[in-house]
This record gives C-alpha cells, structure tokens and sequence, in this order.
C-alpha cells in the first residue's frame, strides 16, 4: 500500500468533521436499505400466499439478476462520471423499483419491481464503501469497517419489524407487504439525505479536476477547519493516479500489480460466501419445527451478534494483528464452530454456535471488505470493488444449486463439512495479501 498521498494528508490536517459524519450515516443507511429489500424478498417467499411453483422461484433470481447487474453497471460508471453522481442515482432506482411494487403488488410486476430494486441496491452494496473511503481522514479507516454493520442491522431491522408485525398485527394487509412500504420510505428518504453528498476528492484528484479546491473548501467550512491547500501538480500525485486517462476497465485490476490481489480476494469472496450461504440454506433442515415468531427471534439474535463482530473488527484492525490477523482469525473461528454446529443435535448448541459463526464472520468479512478497498488506488478502485462484491452476489446464486447437487452425493454431514473448510480457506489466503496497516499508519502519526 502506498503511502498518503496529497488529498489524503490535506484531508488529515483538517480531520474528521461533521460531514463526515455524515456521510458516514448516508452510507450505512444505503447499505442497510439494501440488506431490508433483500431480507423483505426472503419474507415474501417465506410469507407469500400468491407466490407459488415457478413465481416463487423467480423471486429471488429478480431480485439477484438485478444486483448483480447494478454491481457491475454503477461500478464501471463511477469511474467515468463520478462519485456523488452515479451514488446519489442509485437510490433513485431502488425507490422507483418500491414505488413500483407499492402500488401494483400482482404477481409478474412484483418480478419486475423487484429487479429494478436489485439492480439500485448493487450500486450501494457496490459503492457506499468507495464514496465514504474517499472522504474520510486515512486515520479513521476503521469506519470503513463499521459501515458493514448496515448488513446485519438492515436484516436486523427488516426482522425486529416482522416480529411486531407477527405478535401484534391483524389486519388484511399481508405483513411483506407492510415492509414493502417501510423499504421504499427509507429509500425516498434517502433520495433527500444524498444530495448533500459531495464529490469525491480523491476521485477529483485522479481526474485532475478543478473542482477539488471547492470541494475541499467545502469540506473544510462545514467541519469548521481552515482548509490546506491541495495541490493537482502531477509530480505530488500518488502513484497509480498521475495519469488521468490510465485504464479503468475490468481487465486492469488482472493486470501487474494488481492480478495477485484481484485474484486471491476473488477466491475469499467466493469460499466464504459459499460457507455462509451453504449454512442459511441447511438451517432450515437442522432445526425442528418452530413457529414463525421464533424463527424470527433466531434470526435477529443471529444478526445482533454480527453486528457485536462488526464492532470487534473495527478495533481488531487496529491491533498487531492488522487487516491479514484480523481476516485470518475470524474466518478460522468461524470454520471451528461449524463443527460442533454440525455435529450437535441439542438445540442449545445449535443457536450458540450459529450465533458465534455470524460473530465471527462478521470479523472476517467487515476487514475484508476494508482491505479490498485499501488494495486498490482510486482510478480502478470502483471496478476493483465490483468485480468482488459480483463475486459474492453470483456465490449467493449458484450456492443453493451446488449445494443441494452435493446433499444429494455425499450427505447434509460432508456439505458442511465442506462449508467449515471454505472458512478455513478464505482465512489462510489473506496472508497472500500485503499487509495495509503498518506503512500508512506509522506515516501519519510521524508526519500528519
């Protein structure tokens, strides 16, 4: 990792401010308005009375086509039209997606509905890390960390509100729908937050934009700070950013420096997305029979033990073990615990260690997410990026298949099995990764 470059000391000296602050918030609000559309979609199959054979089905594959083209889509424009732009835009789809479904809930527009708010919701799984990154002091990389948070509270949230609307609600209206509705406010809401949203200055910076000083005077008026100058001089630029018009396809992030990178978290993504939705989908068999309220209450204990893992990341990064430590510890203790998930037939057991797995794939996850998005400079950091949360989308189709091809092969025993070795590999590559703590962090506590 190289070390700050000019937007990121200036961007030190005035430190962290109320608008990162908020932008911070914004974030975390796309990514958990994503995880409350996904988690709605789970409960209309689950729920859905109109949803049968082949419909129920194209549910999901709607919603998962959508954000795995979103991903991709917002991911390659960012690169070309900006931050702020293409994020504040993304929004825009997800809510017209809700409306859409909010006000013709039938059966073939819910699919379409609900492609269109997968395909908004790829652009803020995609980007919510890359706006934030950009705009923050270097010091205070663990919110980037922190942000993954949104995806255990957005379930979270999506099931605390199931909970009431099971134990408390009567009326005719069917409670998925019910979360339609609260999905789409968010989303409108958000519509309002994003256009305080400003460019990115590291983006800026690359393009060799004219634009920086102002938004760095921005920036710096609404955290109350004297703004430093910002120099474009291409002789102060980073390396990987002094040449404006560098490539920023696909095929630059599988090109030198970048190729050992690219292709070790590809496998990351992969393995540990295979383990935890392998996990999701044999839950159902492991556990009895349970009422709705309290497979619901699982759940949410579930996701608040993610969101317990999240935080522990956040400051674990920050230790000796660094971003490689952190990955490799959490993922290992998450491959432990599948065993005795497995193994056991107490029902205690079980909901422990599913509850310890999410702990600890949250560490493993959140700091790779973080580091994914340290690996990359800024020009191919948005393609870098998508390219791996596609990753982990097309893991979250193709999973379910395979995995009920290999029940059929070897066994509900062997399948985790295979599912707790997944986390074992996703662990032990990160140390194939540099490591991205020790270079920027000793430079600006000596120099910034």
């Amino acid at each position: 990792m190289s070390l700050p470059g000019p937007v990121e000391r200036a961007l030190e000296r005035i430190g962290w401010g109320k608008y990162q602050t908020r932008l911070y918030f914004n974030c975390l609000a796309g990514v958990t308005t994503s995880m409350i559309w996904t988690e709605t979609t789970s409960i209309m199959m689950y729920k859905s009375k109109d949803l049968e054979g082949i419909l129920k089905t194209l549910v999901p594959m709607s919603l998962n086509l959508g954000t795995l083209l979103g991903c991709y889509l917002f991911s390659y424009l960012i690169g070309y039209l900006g931050r702020a732009p293409v994020y504040r835009n993304t929004i825009i789809v997800t809510a017209l997606g809700g409306m859409i479904i909010s006000i013709f809930p039938y059966e073939y527009v819910i699919l379409i509905g609900l492609l269109i708010i997968g395909f908004g919701i790829g652009g803020d799984m995609t980007l919510s890390s890359t706006v934030l990154m950009e705009s923050i002091p270097p010091s205070n990389m663990r919110v980037i960390t922190m942000l993954n948070i949104g995806y255990s509270f957005g379930t979270g949230l999506a099931i605390g509100v199931a909970i009431i609307i099971e134990a408390v609600y009567f009326a005719s209206v069917p409670d998925w729908v019910i979360l339609i509705w609260m999905g789409t406010l968010f989303s409108g809401i958000l519509i309002w937050l994003r256009k305080g949203i400003l460019e990115s200055p590291m983006y800026l910076h690359s393009k060799g934009d004219l634009r920086l000083e102002a938004v760095m005077q921005q920036i710096a008026k609404i955290n109350g700070k004297n703004h430093t100058n910002v120099s474009l001089d291409e002789s102060r630029k980073p390396e990987g950013e002094v040449h404006v018009e560098r490539e920023k396809n696909l095929i630059s992030v599988f090109k030198r420096p970048y190729i050992t990178a690219t292709l070790v978290q590809s496998i990351q993504y992969l393995t540990c997305n295979f383990a935890y939705f392998g996990m999701i989908l044999f839950m159902p068999m492991i556990l009895p029979e349970t009422s709705t309220l309290e497979s619901y209450t699982v759940i949410l204990i579930q996701q608040l033990c993610g969101m317990a893992g999240c935080g522990l990341a956040a400051y674990m990064i920050y230790t000796p073990l660094g971003r490689r430590g952190t990955e490799t510890l959490g993922f290992i203790l998450a491959g432990f615990c599948m065993y005795p998930f497995m193994a056991s037939d107490k029902l205690w057991i079980i909901y422990t260690f599913s509850c310890l797995i999410s702990c600890f794939l949250m560490i493993g996850s959140s700091t790779m997410y973080t580091h994914s998005q340290e690996l990359y400079p800024t020009h191919i950091r948005g393609i870098g990026v998508g390219w791996l949360t596609g990753m982990c989308l097309m893991t979250s189709v193709i999973t379910p298949p395979i995995i009920g091809i290999l029940q059929e092969l070897v066994g509900n025993f062997l399948v985790l099995g295979l599912c707790g070795a997944c986390f074992f590999i996703a662990g032990s590559l990160s140390y194939l990764l540099p490591e991205t703590l020790s270079a920027r962090e000793v430079y600006i506590e000596n120099n910034i």
